[in-house]
């Protein structure tokens, strides 16, 4: 019904100026009545006065209802008071039954703005009744003859200021729902314009989601072939000679063993290397935390890292933290001669885990500097666990990337 949180708000305040307004009209016509009844002498008249003010009152209710977001209610009171007038009006004065049934018009235009489909069926069968019920007054009721008691120029002057007032309240009324009703519009194409754009760059990130895939497995592959496959194969041949040199009755030397030991543990090396870039056994097994602080002693720059113990996250958010964390400080040292202080913080701010990192490097404009590919896997990271990242930075003033992931009663124990 109402798009956003600001638009209901300046929806809702509308509201309650059309009630005010309402409101205050009631009150004049029942000051004026009462004025009529004085002047005149006429009982009728003061009793019908009463009825208005009575109406008036049962519509207060209305404006509580508004201030706490209920506007099914504040209808349903305004309702009940404007519907209550035009029955009283027509019970004491017949004549007035064609403008008094434009009073049922008022809350069914105000409903149609703020009231869902099964509301609005209900406040329409009720305005079908009260109508009914102002048809039966007009043509059976007696009234109280306050047409009779008053000059005839003077009824008839104020019907027809009644009648204005009432054309140009309807106006209003048309207005101010036809202005609320293109403002949902709007609303509304925007929203559809934002989610057109979201789904166009999840698309695009599973697309560089599948690409980096392919990319990395052919990278890895390439590796284990130029390094620990090649050092194997060094091993295995280096092993076989050894098994004929054996059987042939030369024993081998010290010298020949350090050599295939330290092939062995350099391929060991390479091969840890590698799945530490796949997924680092210390997160795995240790936590994020003390997989954040490796990695900040062997960054060739001092890294503070500022870690809430009482953070709790899933295996999936540890991961996605921490590979953002390893690329950007993976950036900041391709410049880390001017670079002197890093800080890698972490903290849960309304139910967003917050994570920053922050250096005094040189900085760089970030309108005028393309995505890079490492960039672009942070955003993805980010993205596919419904987080955002953002780089702030400019020439001299340093940078600082932030990503937001969800946080809360969906947080797991890191697997």
């Amino acid at each position: 019904m109402i798009g956003s949180a600001e638009l209901e708000r300046e929806s809702l305040d509308e509201l309650r100026a059309q009630f005010r307004s309402e409101q205050i009209a009631s009150w004049i016509a029942a000051s004026g009545v009462a004025l009529l009844a004085l002047a005149y002498g006429e009982p009728g008249a003061l009793l019908l006065a009463l009825g208005i003010g009575l109406m008036a009152i049962v519509r207060l209710p209305s404006f509580a209802a508004v201030d706490r977001h209920d506007v099914v209610a504040a209808m349903w009171w305004e309702a009940a008071g404007t519907w209550g007038i035009a029955v009283i009006v027509v019970a004491a004065v017949p004549d007035a039954t064609p403008i008094m049934v434009l009073n049922l018009i008022g809350p069914l235009v105000t409903g149609a703005v703020y009231l869902g489909a099964r509301d609005m069926r209900r406040l329409i069968v009720a305005g079908v009744v009260v109508a009914v019920l102002l048809g039966a007054l007009g043509f059976r009721s007696e009234g109280t003859g306050i047409e009779d008691a008053i000059p005839e120029w003077l009824f008839q002057v104020i019907m027809v200021v009644y009648l204005v007032a009432h054309v140009v309240t309807m106006s209003g009324q048309v207005s101010g729902a036809n202005r609320i009703r293109l403002a949902t519009l709007v609303e509304v194409v925007s929203t559809n314009e934002a989610l057109t754009r979201a789904d166009a760059e999840l698309r695009e990130s599973r697309r560089r989601v599948i690409s980096a895939g392919d990319q990395e497995r052919v990278r890895l592959e390439r590796d284990i072939h130029d390094g620990a496959q090649q050092r194997l194969v060094a091993l295995a041949v280096q092993l076989q000679l050894a098994s004929q040199l054996t059987r042939q009755g030369n024993p081998l030397t010290a010298d020949q063993l350090d050599a295939m030991h330290a092939e062995s543990r350099e391929a060991i090396d390479e091969l840890r290397e590698l799945a530490r870039g796949i997924y680092p056994s210390i997160l795995a097994e240790r936590g994020l935390e003390d997989a954040l602080r490796s990695v900040a002693r062997r960054a060739p720059h001092p890294v503070e890292v500022v870690y809430d113990p009482e953070i709790v996250l899933s295996s999936e958010d540890a991961a996605a933290v921490y590979f953002v964390c390893l690329e950007a400080l993976q950036n900041v040292a391709k410049h880390a001669e001017a670079v002197t202080t890093v800080e890698i913080s972490l903290a849960v701010r309304d139910d967003e885990l917050v994570v920053s990192i922050t250096d005094d490097g040189p900085g760089f404009d970030t309108a005028a500097t393309g995505s890079s590919r490492g960039l672009l896997n942070m955003a993805d990271r980010a993205g596919a666990l419904g987080g955002e990242l953002t780089i702030e930075s400019s020439p001299g003033e340093g940078t600082r990337v932030s990503m937001v992931l969800p946080y809360g009663a969906a947080a797991n124990v890191v697997a």
